[in-house]
């Protein structure tokens, strides 16, 4: 299994960006490379991406930072994107998500996702702005891969 760490530390309170990101209607704002839309379907989200239609589910826990985003595929167990939102001194905050290589993914699909995810990491802090009033990225996105396991 392959993983692939992206951060961004940002102006903004961490608060803040934890309720945005715990949102899973705001994943087209904060995530527009990755997802052009979200809808609600039968009870469940589907996010329209550029590998089609996925389900998706949040879990959020605001106390230690984590957000569980899960996405599936049809009838297959949701794969796991975490992401950790961390209060840093002065009011800066740091944001890392955790790209999984999925089982059915492919090397051209697990690379056109860390690319769009890297791109939509980058461009954080200026989507932000507009959700968190002068919200500015102040550090590049870092992207270290990371073999995970063996086999």
């Amino acid at each position: 299994m392959q993983a692939h760490t992206l951060d961004v530390i940002l102006h903004a309170p961490r608060d803040a960006v934890f309720r945005l990101l715990a949102d899973v209607e705001a994943l087209p704002r904060w995530a527009a490379a990755f997802c052009e839309r979200v809808d609600l379907v039968d009870g469940g989200w589907l996010a329209l991406t550029g590998a089609g239609e996925i389900f998706c589910e949040v879990e959020a826990d605001d106390r230690t930072g984590v957000i569980d985003l899960r996405l599936g595929v049809g009838g297959e167990p949701p794969d796991l994107m975490p992401l950790r939102v961390i209060a840093l001194p002065g009011g800066d905050t740091l944001v890392t998500l955790t790209l999984l290589r999925w089982p059915n993914q492919t090397d051209a699909q697990f690379h056109r996702l860390r690319q769009a995810l890297w791109h939509d990491m980058r461009a954080m802090g200026r989507r932000l702005g507009a959700e968190l009033s002068r919200a500015r990225a102040i550090a590049g996105v870092t992207g270290i891969p990371v073999a995970v396991g063996r086999g």
